[in-house]
């Protein structure tokens, strides 16, 4: 085995695809992908093709929930875990209001889980949905996140990931889990759903 063994949950997605492919050449690794191919903007096998179809990727095409029910018991499972997995995009939210945020936290929850019981470091995307609107343009991670007093499906998908950065930066005050939060900002590129 390979001497970083890479978990990419949402790696056949817009962002998972650039990951994959700033990772699959480097040394000495080997790169798994959990993806239920729900947001995915590829064909996952034309995408694995392009790469050379390297031996040291494989893939589930399944839910994280899926994934963790049949590998949550194993040690080592994984050194490193990108969890990317989410539903994203205005048409995709749509489709899951109501549902949305229970499904970030689990998932979180459920990688979180996999990442203390293989001794793996954890990097959770979130979104700079957490944020609202804002101020002129400008966000700081240290701005009270403040929650609208309107409704929406889209501020459920915040909600949902606020929530479960809480709860991560909480499991892992009180466990050995490392992880870490990204927030991405407006990233645009190949690959990109047009929804």
């Amino acid at each position: 085995m390979a001497g970083r063994n890479i978990l990419i949950t949402g790696g056949f997605g817009f962002i998972g695809t650039h990951l994959v492919e700033a990772l699959i050449g480097c040394n000495d690794i080997h790169i798994h992908i959990v993806d239920n191919l729900s947001t995915s903007p590829v064909d996952h096998e034309a995408f694995l093709e392009k790469l050379g179809k390297p031996e040291n990727l494989t893939y589930d095409i399944c839910s994280v929930e899926e994934y963790c029910a049949h590998h949550a018991k194993f040690p080592n499972a994984a050194s490193e875990i990108y969890h990317l997995a989410s539903v994203v995009g205005p048409v995709g939210v749509l489709r899951h209001g109501g549902d949305i945020a229970k499904s970030i936290v689990d998932d979180t929850f459920r990688i979180a889980s996999l990442a203390e019981n293989s001794g793996a470091r954890l990097v959770d995307v979130s979104t700079s949905e957490v944020y609202g609107g804002g101020r002129n343009g400008y966000c700081s991670e240290k701005d009270v996140k403040i929650i609208p007093p309107k409704n929406s499906i889209r501020l459920e998908y915040a909600v949902g990931k606020l929530a479960a950065e809480v709860a991560l930066i909480n499991k892992s005050s009180v466990s050995p889990l490392e992880s870490v939060i990204v927030r991405p900002f407006n990233i645009a590129g190949p690959r990109q759903s047009p929804a």
